[in-house]
C-alpha cells in the first residue's frame, strides 16, 4: 500500500503545479498502479531469495536495489517515453504530465523506500 501513496503524491505533486484538475490523474492513478506494484513486488521477492541463501537483510536490501535498479529505470523511461507522445493533446496534456511526473517520483522512491522500510519492519539483528 505505501507504493500506491508515493504514485499518488507524484501526481499530487504535478497536479499542485496545474491550473486545471482533470479525470486524467485518476486514470494515471489506475496505470501507475500496476508499474509500481509491480516494481515492489519484484523488489522484495529479490530480497527474500537473497536472504534465503544466507545474506544478511541490509546486504540483501541493498543488493536488490542495485540489481534492479537498471530494469526499473529501463520501464520508467519506457513509460515516460510513451506519455511523451500525448503531450501536444490539448486535452489529454495534463494526463502525460502527471503519468511521467509519477512514474518519475514513484521509481525514485520505490527504489529507496521499498528496501529501508523492508529491512526497517523485518530485520531483527539476528545471523542467519
Amino acid at each position: 500500500m505505501r507504493t500506491l501513496q508515493r504514485t499518488a503524491s507524484g501526481i499530487a505533486f504535478n497536479i499542485r503545479g496545474e491550473h486545471r484538475i482533470f479525470y486524467a490523474p485518476t486514470i494515471d492513478l489506475i496505470a501507475l498502479s500496476s508499474i509500481v506494484v509491480r516494481n515492489s513486488i519484484l523488489l522484495i521477492e529479490f530480497i527474500h531469495m537473497k536472504s534465503r541463501e544466507g545474506v544478511p537483510m541490509r546486504t540483501a536490501a541493498l543488493e536488490a536495489a542495485a540489481i534492479r535498479a537498471k530494469p526499473i529505470f529501463l520501464a520508467a523511461l519506457a513509460g515516460i517515453a510513451g506519455a511523451a507522445f500525448i503531450l501536444p493533446d490539448a486535452m489529454l496534456h495534463g494526463m502525460g504530465v502527471a503519468l511521467m511526473f509519477g512514474l518519475a517520483s514513484s521509481t525514485l522512491l520505490t527504489l529507496m523506500v521499498i528496501p529501508a522500510m523492508y529491512v526497517w519492519l523485518r530485520d531483527d539483528g539476528r545471523e542467519v
